[in-house]
């Protein structure tokens, strides 16, 4: 069923090819990374492979924007000195973008809160950046 729904959402769902797919599967209770193996194994037993997805010029453009753009935010917390990792979320008007910071232990995270705390001096984007 998983391989069915994904090869759906990747002929019907041209937005994201497929990314919406895991919201419905965490919704359903199955991780993602359950679903692709249980998909990778019905696959491999049953020969039927996935419809090949081509992506539209507006796709990859886009793609390689929402990328730029996830790279020039993650410069602005060089020498932060926490792990991290910065991703746009589906907003659906205007970007939005997760800050997360990864693996922390609980001495850290403390650290972290007093440091968010204490405002940690950033210049605003300017709407170029």
């Amino acid at each position: 069923m998983c391989a069915k729904w994904q090869d759906w959402y990747n002929l019907h769902k041209t937005k994201d090819k497929g990314d919406r797919i895991r919201f419905m599967w965490k919704a359903l209770g199955v991780p993602h990374t359950t679903a692709y193996d249980w998909i990778s194994k019905y696959r491999a037993k049953s020969g039927v492979q996935p419809p090949i997805v081509q992506y539209t010029q507006e796709e990859l453009a886009r793609s390689e924007q929402k990328a730029e753009r996830e790279h020039q935010l993650e410069r602005r917390f060089d020498g932060c000195g926490f792990p991290y990792y910065i991703k746009q979320n589906c907003a659906v008007n205007e970007p939005h973008y997760n800050v997360i910071f990864t693996a922390l232990p609980e001495e850290r995270v403390h650290q972290l809160a007093n440091t968010l705390l204490r405002g940690v001096h950033c210049e605003p984007l300017a709407v170029s950046d």
